[in-house]
């Protein structure tokens, strides 16, 4: 599955930049972005084949990425009463109140678009980044739709991401670090 394994000692805001053009001319119609702490759920067909098939079908789809998992965002409830003298802004940063995708809506649509698709596990049309690059998630969305492609997220692939329990394991996250970091893409 993997043609190479890269261990590093840093944690390079461009790694992912720096090995895509590195393997440029071994990638194919389109490139996956997987972050390391997801775990993808199950399904059938697997979400790699759904992620081909909704690109195969429509070819204005620029990029798409996976629904979270709903259950892992931790209730402000809770989170306060593990950390009763945290500052509000921290522990809403930390239990990302504010996130769109906490709140996703029932659908039997298998797109849809009520913000940009997660970085964490995300398809994207090659020609569509030689145009655009990389970046944030929100960078990367909005510069494919400025585009006129489409920037879907699906709801038939699911993942859970290991942030979203950072109350329990790393409570001491700083928003302001992980800001400075993202700034240096």
């Amino acid at each position: 599955m993997f043609t190479a394994v890269h261990r590093c000692s840093d944690n390079d805001p461009r790694r992912f930049e720096r090995l895509i053009e590195q393997y440029w001319d071994q990638i194919g119609d389109y490139l996956v972005l997987v972050e390391g702490d997801i775990e993808v759920l199950p399904c059938e067909p697997c979400w790699l084949a759904r992620f081909v098939s909704y690109m195969d079908a429509d070819q204005r789809l620029g990029c798409v990425g996976s629904r979270v998992y709903q259950p892992d965002f931790v209730d402000e409830t809770e989170a306060r009463r593990l950390m009763p003298n945290l500052d509000q802004p921290s522990l809403d940063f930390l239990i990302k109140k504010g996130a769109l995708m906490r709140h996703y809506k029932s659908t039997s649509q298998p797109l849809i678009a009520p913000h940009n698709p997660p970085l964490r596990l995300l398809m994207m049309r090659k020609q569509v980044y030689e145009q655009i690059g990389f970046g944030r998630d929100t960078v990367i969305h909005e510069r494919t739709l400025a585009l006129g492609y489409k920037s879907m997220i699906s709801t038939e692939v699911v993942h859970r991401h290991l942030s979203l329990l950072n109350i329990y394991d790393y409570w001491e996250y700083s928003h302001a670090e992980r800001e400075a970091f993202f700034d240096k893409q």
